[in-house]
């Protein structure tokens, strides 16, 4: 196989993949929202958040949120 053609049928299956991704993504944030706390954490379908029950342990290194 040319090694073009190859080329061109790796960038096509990586371009498949980071749609399928982006969509996958859309649905998880569509469905359920993020929490407050972490806003990059999507929740799952069907669960809810309970507002004002969060633990937040936060310090220069890094921080913890249960």
């Amino acid at each position: 196989m040319n090694r073009d053609v190859l080329s061109k049928r790796i960038r096509f299956l990586l371009h498949l993949l980071v749609m399928a991704l982006m969509l996958n993504f859309g649905k998880a944030s569509a469905a359920g929202g993020f929490l407050s706390v972490v806003e990059d954490l999507p929740l799952m379908e069907g669960l809810t958040e309970v507002k004002g029950a969060a633990l937040i342990f936060s310090t220069q290194q890094g921080r913890i949120v249960e």
